[in-house]
């Protein structure tokens, strides 16, 4: 799954009321859809007594793109503006523990084929302390020996997926950056599924098989 960076994306407000106590979330410019939504749970977390959000994102199998779920730790009233509607696919919600969206993120791509994950190549990412992979010394950011060997992001899609990279690419901001959602195990700070911004080189699509298309996108952190 990826989001593309969009450029100018302001998010305006969204009230949530719980125990008919209104709280109002102020918005936020975040480069995409993934990054604000990211932000509003981070904010209903620390605002609402005791309170906890979080999100969880599934190939929409319509357009290709992505549908990303709040999940409210309290019953919630969900009333969000119409710019936060239009990025996050997510509408308004009377009294909820969820508020699933019900159209795609804006900016975003889950191809079919591989069930809406994309595969990261040849990133190795730094493991903090101390060895041929670690962050001490002069040391880069990666595995030592493997500067010659440019990452990629690659997946296997449908026809479909490729109309949707095309209009997604057309309204991504320049430079070409998005998030793309990685389930490797990383350490601290953060271990398991999280959200892990790159850099987007050109992209090239090959055929995969009958009406299937291979993509590849050079990528760089």
């Amino acid at each position: 799954m990826i989001c593309f960076y969009q450029t100018a994306l302001y998010v305006g407000p969204a009230t949530v009321t719980v125990a008919s106590t209104p709280y109002t979330w102020p918005g936020t410019s975040a480069g995409t859809a993934v990054g604000f939504l990211w932000a509003f749970a981070e904010w209903y977390t620390a605002t609402v007594p005791s309170g906890s959000c979080s999100v969880t994102f599934a190939r929409n199998p319509v357009d290709s793109g992505i549908i990303a779920t709040l999940w409210f730790n309290h019953p919630t009233v969900f009333a969000p503006s119409g710019d936060f509607t239009t990025r996050s696919g997510i509408p308004a919600q009377t009294t909820t523990h969820a508020a699933p969206g019900t159209a795609s993120m804006l900016g975003s791509w889950s191809p079919a084929q591989t069930n809406g994950y994309v595969t990261l190549r040849l990133d190795y990412p730094m493991v903090e302390g101390n060895g041929d992979a670690s962050g001490v010394g002069a040391i880069r950011q990666t595995v030592p020996g493997s500067g010659q060997h440019r990452p990629t992001v690659e997946a296997i899609g449908t026809a479909q997926d490729a109309a949707r990279l095309t209009q997604v690419l057309m309204s991504a901001g320049s430079f070409r950056q998005g998030s793309v959602l990685d389930y490797r195990a990383r350490g601290l700070p953060v271990d398991g599924p999280w959200w892990g911004g790159v850099h987007f080189g050109p992209v090239t699509r090959t055929s995969a098989g009958h009406n299937l298309y291979r993509f590849s996108f050079d990528v760089a952190r």
